[in-house]
């Protein structure tokens, strides 16, 4: 299991594919003709024929199979996962039957296309007082599974993982750990593989601002996680770095005044929220998801798809 002290986190020390979602299917029922697709300014951008006994998931295929029209009748690629769907102000999910909804009577898809990001956010809270959001940008084009097994921990996907963790150790001028969510102390926590996981890479070194995996030597990864404030040499070669911080300096900084040179914090600094800030992706970008990079549901502008990154609900 992870130590509270591993000897490379010491100062002075040594130097899955996402499962697929199964749908369950029923008779076509229903032929709904010429239903419309429309984003959040109104514009219709695909109009299609819908049957009442399918799902929010088949929708959604649908939608990535034929492409929304943008401009100029020009089709734009999506994904399924990319899109959020409503029907008369209500979701209509992966796992939700047309015919339970009132499709058939209003013939109109309110659609959302969720931005493309590899970003996670950790809200923080101290004691009763909310800090403020981090928002972590992860590499999984060079650490696939490290950051896969962060990304499903920060979502809860697997029902567990970082929602209500402390940061259980925080050293001034060095670095806030955190991610033990069974013990709460540095001496627990797990990955979605198992109790632990081989390093993967020590591709990415610790600079500042650096998200790297702790750990008890050589091959223990688990959950815990920390990040660094300053640059950390010592540790190359020895933890895994698979992403940084991007957003969110000042609650890491005040994370940082409640910390100490022990580790100890003067008050519980906890991840109060977390998840994902768009639509995650394993693979690598298509041109499309190239264009899209660093676009996120908090930063990113509006199209005529209906991107709308301050109001994704």
């Amino acid at each position: 299991l992870p130590s509270d002290h591993p000897p490379s986190l010491c100062r002075k020390g040594g130097a899955r594919p996402a499962a697929m979602f199964r749908v369950k299917t029923t008779s076509p029922g229903e032929e709904l003709k010429d239903v419309a697709v429309k984003n959040l300014a109104g514009k219709v951008v695909s109009t299609l024929t819908i049957w009442s006994g399918h799902s929010g998931a088949m929708v959604k295929k649908q939608l990535e199979e034929t492409g929304l029209r943008e401009t100029e009748g020009k089709k734009t690629k999506v994904h399924s996962y990319q899109l959020a769907l409503f029907v008369d102000n209500k979701e209509l999910k992966d796992d939700t039957f047309v015919k339970d909804t009132v499709l058939a009577k209003t013939k109109e898809i309110k659609c959302i296309v969720r931005a493309i990001t590899n970003q996670v956010f950790l809200d923080v809270k101290a004691g009763k007082r909310k800090l403020g959001r981090i928002v972590l940008e992860l590499r999984p084009d060079v650490c696939p599974k490290t950051c896969r097994n962060f990304k499903e921990l920060c979502t809860g996907e697997n029902g567990f993982g970082y929602k209500g963790c402390p940061f259980h150790r925080i050293i001034k001028d060095f670095m806030a750990q955190g991610g033990d969510f069974t013990k709460q102390n540095g001496t627990g926590g797990k990955s979605i593989y198992g109790i632990k996981f081989k390093d993967e890479n020590f591709t990415l070194k610790h600079e500042k601002w650096s998200l790297s995996m702790a750990n008890a030597g050589p091959n223990t990864n688990g959950s815990q996680f920390f990040i660094c404030y300053i640059p950390c040499y010592w540790l190359d070669g020895k933890h895994t770095v698979f992403g940084k911080a991007v957003q969110g300096y000042d609650v890491l900084e005040e994370m940082e005044r409640l910390g100490s040179s022990s580790g100890k914090t003067s008050e519980p600094v906890v991840i109060e929220d977390c998840g994902l800030m768009g639509a995650y992706v394993e693979s690598p970008p298509t041109s499309l998801e190239k264009g899209m990079k660093g676009m996120t549901l908090n930063a990113a502008p509006k199209s005529d798809l209906g991107y709308d990154p301050n109001n994704p609900e």
